[in-house]
């Protein structure tokens, strides 16, 4: 699937495009964006980034499984990060990740990496991050994770 120049646009100081896969529909209401360019806001995104968009288009049920994966693996160093105690813990540890949290932004690295950034609802200040890139998760965290 390509992605045609008239869905890129010039947004702030960066690149954007909206997107959508049938195996992640979470993706469509993210804001999809790619890193820039050394020095240059303006270029328009690389081969290399619309290469990466395009794989994730395409496997996004994979992607979407090892990122909700890393999630739960993670959740639990998350929440102890947290301000939450008793009850709320409790109810935190139960309801999951999916329960608490949304994806809010799609960065497309220059790398090719792809940073997924999450809204949590239990630390709105640090979110929750991953990192995806050659197949795998290799990064978990804060949001900051999921930024170049």
């Amino acid at each position: 699937m390509a992605i045609p120049d008239p869905d890129l646009v010039f947004v702030g100081r960066r690149w954007q495009c909206p997107v959508a896969a049938a195996d992640w529909p979470d993706l469509s209401h993210a804001t999809v964006w790619f890193e820039p360019a050394d020095g240059d806001r303006t270029a328009r995104p690389t081969e290399d980034q619309r290469a990466a968009l395009r794989h994730l288009i395409e496997q996004a049920g994979v992607v979407r499984g090892l990122v909700s994966d890393a999630l739960a693996a993670d959740y639990p160093a998350r929440l102890a990060d947290s301000d939450l105690e008793g009850d709320a813990a409790a109810a935190a540890v139960a309801a999951g990740p999916p329960a608490n949290s949304r994806l809010s932004q799609v960065v497309v690295w220059r790398s090719g990496a792809v940073g997924f950034d999450f809204l949590w609802d239990f630390d709105e200040e640090h979110g929750l991050g991953v990192r995806w890139a050659e197949e795998k998760v290799v990064a978990v965290g804060v949001a900051e994770v999921a930024h170049p």
